[in-house]
């Protein structure tokens, strides 16, 4: 039996004027090569996130309809939803803009009829893929950065990014082999994101993208 996850909330300095990875000096965030990460609308209030997985690929996550799958590749650039549920063998294609960058996502499911997701305007948290080391051990894992917006202007008619101090949070793993695809965990970091915690979600270990060995 797994020990709980122990959740550290503290306020680090490292994340104090955080952003995005850039003002995060020790960490190196990753491109996202296929251009598809971020959140698309399946309903209204009702999002899900295209995310690095931990050993390559990418991932398809509905946490509000608990629904957890991996995005396998498939034919003519698309993908191959595998998990379980109704969606698990769906195909999935992106409709991208001039520059490559996904749009929408369009799933086709067996049997049933097409579901097309726009890009999400209105999402709770930024995530990028990241690299941090120790100076011995290199790391991989998730930063979940919240969408901090204040209102700006005379009228108050535009809203503007600003970047506010925030709290920071790090998900630390239970006993045995565990990654970002520790779906149990997963859903306490994306849980701490939504009330405002940038949530540093890594790869325990010698496990995913973190070298080392979690033994020791």
């Amino acid at each position: 039996m797994k020990f709980a996850a122990v959740l550290i909330p503290a306020f680090l300095a490292a994340f104090a004027h955080a952003q995005s990875p850039s003002n995060l000096s020790s960490l190196t965030a990753t491109a996202d090569s296929a251009k598809i990460a971020g959140w698309y609308q399946l309903s209204a209030n009702h999002n899900v996130l295209v995310v690095w997985g931990p050993t390559g690929g990418y991932r398809l996550l509905d946490f509000d309809g608990a629904r957890f799958h991996r995005l396998a590749s498939g034919t003519n650039g698309g993908y191959l939803v595998k998990g379980s549920g109704v969606w698990d063998n769906a195909a999935v294609t992106f409709t991208r803009d001039h520059s490559g960058r996904a749009l929408e996502l369009d799933m086709t499911i067996p049997d049933s009829a097409a579901i097309r997701m726009p890009r999400a305007r209105e999402y709770p948290f930024d995530v990028e893929e990241v690299r941090f080391d120790d100076r011995k051990t290199e790391l991989g894992g998730l930063l979940l950065i919240p969408r901090v917006k204040k209102l700006i202007g005379k009228s108050g008619g535009k809203m503007h990014d600003v970047a506010l101090p925030l709290p920071g949070a790090v998900i630390i793993h239970g006993s045995g082999d565990s990654d970002r695809d520790n779906v149990w965990a997963f859903t306490f970091a994306q849980a701490i994101a939504r009330a405002g915690f940038v949530t540093l979600f890594p790869d325990k270990r010698g496990c995913g993208a973190s070298q080392g060995d979690w033994h020791t």
